[in-house]
């Protein structure tokens, strides 16, 4: 099992909290006021196919693949929706590696080193990932494994870094 705990964006998934409720103040007759008029809120595009369609697979659980593709996507349009939804992606797969059972601990922590600094590099002020990092770090010292020099957002556990190919096979002599 892996040595890291993360609590990663739970402030994400979850509503805001509710204020408590007020007592009741006794109500005073209304009178009528002149509201200063607003500016309407700006409408907001709704997000284009490819990222529904992203947001969709990270629903199912599939960070794998929501992280392939957007990934794909960030890399033609670095918009910040696009960036907001890598974040989560990397940060959603990074909780899952950190709870995988029977799991290398060097392979996790190298893969969650991986995705964690992904979401650092999208989101400098994220605490959790920033939270992670250091024990990451922490396991990576103690153990003695130096870091990685390059950061492969596409590195997952199970798939090998560079497919090794197999030899040819050479027809058997007559």
């Amino acid at each position: 099992m892996c040595v890291l705990s993360l609590l990663f964006f739970v402030a994400c998934t979850q509503s805001a909290p509710q204020p408590a409720p007020q007592p009741e103040q006794p109500t005073q007759p209304e009178q009528p006021q002149a509201q200063p008029e607003t500016p309407a809120a700006p409408e907001t595009a709704p997000p284009s196919p490819e990222v529904q369609e992203i947001q969709q697979i990270m629903r199912t659980g599939d960070f794998r693949e929501a992280i392939t593709r957007a990934e794909a996507i960030y890399a033609e349009d670095p918009t910040a929706t696009v960036a907001n939804l890598l974040a989560q992606a990397h940060g959603n797969y990074a909780i899952t590696v950190s709870e995988m059972p029977d799991v290398d601990e060097a392979e996790a922590n190298m893969v969650l080193y991986m995705h964690l600094m992904r979401v650092n590099e999208l989101d400098p002020e994220n605490r959790e990932a920033i939270q992670g990092l250091e024990q990451v770090r922490t396991w990576f010292d103690n153990n003695n494994v130096p870091l990685p020099e390059t950061v492969d957002p596409l590195t997952f556990i199970g798939i090998a870094e560079e497919p090794t190919e197999e030899p040819a096979e050479e027809p058997a002599g007559e």
